[in-house]
């Protein structure tokens, strides 16, 4: 009785491993075959230390990495704020539906504190990323005015 089910699970761990081989088989082939021979973006500009002109030579934007980055951020943390948003509708609704019942009403008030406490730490986030990145930027260039 207990090698049928060593059996069992023994087969199981087999079919298993054969599909982890073959997955990485792929995945190991697709990326030898679709990846790049080389980058072809050298650039030795001393004007240029941080490579901000070079984009044009590997046929990318021109635009500033620090000010893409920063674009990176806010639209991430704007979407965190429409998630709050929706989570206290959500939570408003099920305030509204909840009939009287102590538990749906918990559940609820559970819900937009929750929310409540994310809408302060994305702000405070906002606050400190804006302040980074505006450090950053008066620091390396000559210009004292940032704007994402």
């Amino acid at each position: 009785m207990f090698s049928s089910k060593f059996q069992i699970t023994n087969s199981k761990f087999r079919t298993f491993s054969i599909r982890l081989v073959v997955t990485l088989f792929i995945f190991s082939f697709l990326g030898a075959v679709y990846a790049p021979t080389s980058a072809l973006a050298q650039c030795d500009d001393a004007n240029d230390p941080l490579g901000v002109d070079c984009g044009s030579a590997s046929g990318l934007a021109n635009t500033d990495v620090r000010f893409t980055v920063a674009r990176i951020i806010n639209a991430a943390l704007g979407l965190l704020g429409v998630i709050m948003i929706v989570l206290m509708v959500y939570s408003g609704f099920l305030w509204m539906t909840s009939a009287g019942s102590e538990d749906k009403v918990e559940h609820a008030r559970g819900i937009i504190y929750g929310a409540v406490i994310g809408l302060v730490i994305i702000l405070s986030a906002y606050t400190v990323t804006y302040f980074v990145l505006q450090q950053l930027y008066s620091a390396t260039t000559e210009s004292r005015t940032y704007s994402p």
